[in-house]
């Protein structure tokens, strides 16, 4: 322990610690600072932990931190102070020592960002602090602090052109693979000057040795970054690490409660006054404080790739809890639709001395029996990913949903899914039982995802499913009863059905008076998704939907077939068609003009034409090394694409093989073929909508696509069996 803390409070409840000693404590394996059970995990994101370091480097304050004596609790569980932040999975929990001297009520996001700035790089590190060298002129001489993440490895909003320079000067072509965990040495914040590790320029300053400062330049920055570092003010750095190690922080003591649970209690309420942490998060962290065993069980499900982690720590807690309600009689309502900590409260009265039967249920559902490797919960949650999940090894044409697609799905699907198999014997489960099911439950959500919006409505969209399956004890899974429940007690049943491939296309055909691009109800852009999944499978065999938070953050992009830049009216054009705004409005951003492509793929061919593309030209032709105008072509060629012909392409993209829609597609390119191989096209070439032809062509590509995607998902899921249910509902 440091001197700092040895003698934090010899005058008193309040007292001052530097941020060095905060640090110190945290990163040491017998630090004295913990956190207690029912204490949420890591949950600031990058530009919070960039903002604190930049208030710390510029002498602003940033909060008193409240801590309790550890002596005074005993008897309760504790964990360690996560030092990477950034949603890192927790540490287990364990017992409260004699070693450990304070628990932290409030501040652990501002401990845990102040502790990454002193944390030497680790290889399975997920995060890491940087610093620019060059100081920031718009800041008064300040300097910018950089997170980068296994999320971010560029760092956060770094310009896509400063990522493409930095893969070229460590010699890729394509981005770097989050997968692998040494990820973070070998990249750095795109947007900075002259970045180096905050930790290691602090250890330099404490070693009185910044004169070797090149020294922790990383080797693998461009020789043209590292050239810098001779302009770089060394005075100033000296001022600017002394500031650092010399500031301060007040901290306050709470004196003893009368046991752990009321220091919960002081938790929640402290917590609840502010918006820094949801409901769901204020019955999470109750539910810590009665039963500590609760947060290494909802983490070991939450991390284990088998259950696809599609639903976060809290959605799992909701989940089970809402099990765990249906099968409480005493309870006086029959769903929990939202946690609340009025909620928590109610159902486990954690001032009562014995445990409520709710309590009771929900501990059955999630702790490991004797002999057991996994709890009936995490079993049922495994089991419904699998259902759910695209199994390339049971057949190519499998008809589950890629992750990419699973990821997107309603927490109203996996409750729904989990409650009917909380219902049943799951070993029963194979054989025809096992497609039957997995068909009704696919169906199902597909149903939800494509039409059950959040309107006035939600309520029984939420509730109706898992009353169905709660009380089906049926092996096969209920989805037509859910259908037919949904249709006969919601305002909007008549939207509650799958179009046939017919409507479909009847509809899709009159796009010119359409007010709308999607005839499902939302989410139509999946039919693309799932009509790729063999190749979504085949590109990202480890995708984890955890390690993208925003459509930027993904591996792929939603690719125009014919490009949007081909929309773009400048310049001398001639005249548009009347129908062109038309065209603009829906089947531009229609799916049928769409495809789900790598986004390195998508960057080197986004804007091209479609024979630049090798959407168009003979099935059989193989893709060349390079093309007349120069354009290597390795990136298709190698791994893992691998793609040899033009008919491979087409399959990927999926674009049928259908001489008709092919033709369309050639005069809506518009650019002919030896025109597009020339090393110069003209700019306005694909352009130009004078043309109706040219409209219509595109219009029937577009629409042709679009009505083929749905009616192979159509037809593969069989979704004409629950057509039957039209007839016997009277709306």
């Amino acid at each position: 322990m440091t001197e700092e803390f040895s003698a934090l409070f010899s005058e008193g409840d309040l007292g001052v610690v530097s941020v060095g000693s905060l640090a110190k404590e945290v990163l040491s394996a017998h630090g004295c600072l913990k956190l207690p059970a029912f204490q949420r995990d890591a949950a600031w994101n990058e530009s919070r932990i960039q903002l604190l370091w930049d208030s710390l480097i510029r002498g602003f304050p940033v909060g008193t931190f409240l801590f309790a004596e550890a002596k005074d609790y005993k008897d309760a569980q504790c964990k360690d102070v996560e030092s990477q932040g950034v949603s890192v999975a927790p540490s287990p929990l364990i017992p409260t020592t004699d070693t450990i001297k304070y628990l932290i009520i409030d501040g652990q996001q501002r401990i845990i960002a102040i502790s990454m700035g002193f944390r030497e790089w680790k290889p399975e590190d997920i995060s890491r602090l940087w610093i620019d060298l060059e100081q920031n002129k718009d800041t008064k001489g300040s300097y910018d602090i950089y997170l980068t993440t296994i999320v971010h490895p560029w760092g956060h909003g770094a310009p896509k052109g400063a990522i493409v320079k930095a893969l070229k000067s460590l010699g890729l072509s394509e981005d770097i693979d989050r997968s692998t965990s040494d990820i973070l040495d070998h990249t750095w914040p795109a947007k900075a000057t002259l970045p180096v590790s905050l930790a290691a320029l602090l250890k330099l300053f404490a070693a009185n040795d910044l004169k070797n400062i090149d020294s922790i330049v990383p080797k693998w920055l461009p020789n043209s970054t590292r050239s810098r570092l001779p302009s770089i003010d060394m005075q100033s750095l000296v001022d600017l690490c002394t500031k650092i190690m010399n500031f301060k922080t007040p901290v306050f003591r709470i004196n003893k409660l009368d046991g752990i649970e009321d220091l919960g209690e002081a938790f929640l309420r402290i917590n609840s006054q502010g918006v820094s942490m949801s409901q769901e998060d204020l019955f999470f962290a109750g539910l810590k404080m009665v039963w500590p065993e609760a947060h290494n069980l909802v983490w070991d499900i939450h991390r284990d790739s088998e259950t696809g982690k599609v639903l976060s720590a809290t959605k799992i807690v909701h989940n089970v809890a809402r099990i765990a309600v249906a099968k409480t009689e005493s309870v006086d309502h029959s769903d929990l639709i939202n946690l609340t900590a009025a909620s928590f409260r109610t159902l486990v009265k954690p001032d009562e001395p014995e445990e409520t039967i709710f309590l009771k249920n929900l501990k059955k559902q999630l702790e490991v029996p004797v002999n057991e490797e996994s709890s009936q919960y995490h079993n049922n949650l495994r089991l419904a990913k699998k259902l759910l999940c695209y199994d390339p090894t049971n057949d190519i044409d499998d008809v589950g949903f890629p992750i990419q697609m699973l990821a997107e799905l309603s927490e109203r699907v996996w409750h729904t899914a989990t409650a009917w198999l909380s219902t049943i014997d799951t070993r029963q489960l194979k054989g025809e039982v096992w497609q039957k099911s997995r068909l009704e439950l696919l169906r199902y959500a597909l149903l939800d995802h494509f039409h059950l919006t959040t309107t006035r409505v939600v309520h029984d969209y939420f509730t109706i499913p898992f009353q169905v399956a709660m009380v089906s004890q049926s092996e096969i899974f209920p989805g037509k009863q859910i259908l037919r429940e949904l249709r006969e007690r919601s305002q909007y049943c008549k939207q509650l059905r799958f179009h046939t491939v017919t409507e479909f296309e009847t509809e899709a055909k009159n796009w010119k008076t359409r007010q709308r691009t999607s005839v499902l109800d939302r989410n139509e852009h999946n039919l693309a998704t799932w009509n790729q999944r063999y190749y979504l499978h085949k590109w990202y065999p480890n995708y984890d939907p955890t390690l993208y938070h925003t459509q930027e953050d993904l591996p792929f992009d939603w690719d125009h077939i014919i490009a949007a830049d081909c929309f773009n009216q400048r310049g001398d054009m001639p005249s548009a068609h009347e129908d062109f705004q038309t065209i603009r409005a829906f089947l531009v951003e229609c799916v049928g003009n769409y495809r789900l492509w790598p986004k390195h793929l998508n960057r080197s061919d986004q804007a091209d034409n479609l024979w630049r593309k090798f959407i168009l030209g003979d099935s059989q032709d193989s893709i060349p090394d390079t093309v007349p105008f120069g354009k290597d072509l390795s990136y298709l060629t190698s791994k893992p694409f691998g793609f040899k012909t033009i008919g491979e392409i087409r399959q990927a993209s999926a674009i049928p093989e259908d001489p008709e829609i092919l033709k369309n597609w050639e005069t809506a390119c518009h650019t002919k073929k030896k025109e597009s191989m020339a090393a110069e096209v003209p700019w306005h070439s694909d352009r130009s909508w004078d043309k109706k032809s040219r409209i219509d062509a595109f219009s029937n590509a577009v629409n042709a696509r679009r009505v083929h995607l749905y009616k192979v998902l159509y037809e593969s899921l069989a979704l004409d069996s629950w057509q039957f249910l039209e007839d016997k509902v009277t709306v």
